[in-house]
């Protein structure tokens, strides 16, 4: 099963609890699988309400909320734990959940039953910092590939999460607080890294960084180290189509990574990703000046859809999930099956004749038997392609 699963209708969560407080909602209703071992979820408002979030029910660290907006959003990964719950903090009545996609452990995800909290103190703001997973069990630091991290930002500071090494620039979160998500890879020493910006005394207007868990090596799962702008066209009013073929390779099913608008104001833009064929609301918007993640499934013509409201944003891919090796045939790698690849034996006679089968020599192959070789172009750990914006 793919690690990551994106609903093609994401599904509303119900009786989000009491205001002001945390409360543990049971998500097991609305799972699809009830083996998974995360979910991603949304939240948005119909008016402004502060504070908000969502955590792992288990959660000890410090919890931060943040503010919504009419009409935007924020969207988080989550562990379940051992459990199939996570607990949400509501500032209004109005405030709205949705169930978007769900995280699996059968392909080397492995997620915390609490993700591990940092927040940058005031003598570290607006450097990047190391950081290293703390691998669960018999895994070690050599098994990792790939961290999931939560953001929550209560204000406006400039933050990023990146592999070590990477050069992928921080972006502004939100000029009034929001919370998203990454995937990133680790450097061959386990290392990646987060950046903060803030007001010195201040410590509510640093981000605060959640490790939810780690992805290990020989998933098929692919971070991208160097993120590159897609430069989609703008796409207003309605939905069209997202195709990736130049950016993916053949046989990727999910997409993942964050929209970024470069222009300063507050207007309000739509900014979106959805499944192909998906009925997912047009509404949804984020600020100007900000970053948000989402992750998308692809049809197998590398398609999905989008919609984008102003020409200086775009959409950076951080990581994509293939489809597993042992089930994807890509018939650009092999030959075709053709009769005239058969070796043609002649037919004995006599008493002692024997069948073109038994006396052909060991060493014939068919066209395919001679392709099994072939590598196909998946192996890859971390892809490190350079191409335009």
């Amino acid at each position: 099963m793919s690690t990551f699963v994106r609903y093609d209708d994401e599904v509303e969560i119900l009786g989000l609890g009491s205001i002001g407080q945390y409360n543990v909602v049971d998500l097991a209703p609305y799972l699809v699988d009830a083996s998974a071992i995360g979910v991603v979820v949304r939240m948005t408002h119909n008016g402004t309400s502060n504070p908000n979030s969502v955590t792992e029910a288990a959660a000890s660290g410090l919890q931060l909320g943040c503010r919504l907006q009419p009409d935007l959003y924020i969207n988080a990964a989550v562990s379940l734990g051992t459990g199939t719950t996570v607990a949400f903090r509501v500032g209004s009545t109005n405030v709205r959940a949705f169930l978007v996609g769900e995280i699996h452990g059968d392909d080397g995800a492995v997620l915390y039953p609490d993700s591990a909290y940092y927040q940058p103190a005031v003598e570290d703001y607006g450097f990047w910092v190391d950081h290293q997973p703390t691998p669960q069990g018999a895994d070690t630091l050599d098994d990792i590939a790939a961290v999931i991290v939560r953001v929550l930002s209560q204000w406006s500071p400039t933050m990023g999460v990146r592999q070590k090494g990477s050069s992928s620039a921080p972006h502004a979160l939100r000029w009034n607080g929001a919370m998203t998500w990454f995937v990133v890879g680790v450097d061959e020493d386990g290392y990646y890294q987060t950046y903060s910006t803030g007001k010195a005394g201040q410590p509510t207007e640093f981000s605060a960084f959640y490790e939810v868990g780690y992805i290990k090596h020989g998933s098929d799962v692919v971070t991208v180290l160097d993120r590159q702008q897609e430069g989609l066209a703008t796409q207003i009013g309605s939905f069209g189509t997202l195709n990736l073929a130049g950016s993916v390779p053949t046989g990727t099913t999910v997409v993942g990574g964050h929209w970024y608008n470069e222009t300063l104001g507050s207007d309000e833009q739509a900014m979106y990703l959805r499944n192909s064929g998906s009925s997912e609301s047009t509404g949804i918007k984020v600020k100007v000046s900000t970053q948000q993640a989402q992750f998308v499934a692809l049809d197998g013509d590398l398609e999905a859809e989008y919609q984008l409201e102003v020409a200086t944003a775009d959409f950076l891919i951080d990581w994509y999930e293939k489809a597993p090796a042992r089930f994807l045939f890509d018939a650009s790698m092999r030959p075709p099956f053709v009769a005239s690849a058969l070796p043609t034996l002649p037919l004995e006679t006599g008493s002692d004749a024997k069948s073109p089968l038994v006396s052909a020599p060991a060493e014939a192959k068919t066209a395919l038997d001679a392709a099994v070789d072939v590598e196909t172009p998946f192996d890859a750990e971390v892809d490190t392609r350079e191409k335009d914006s």
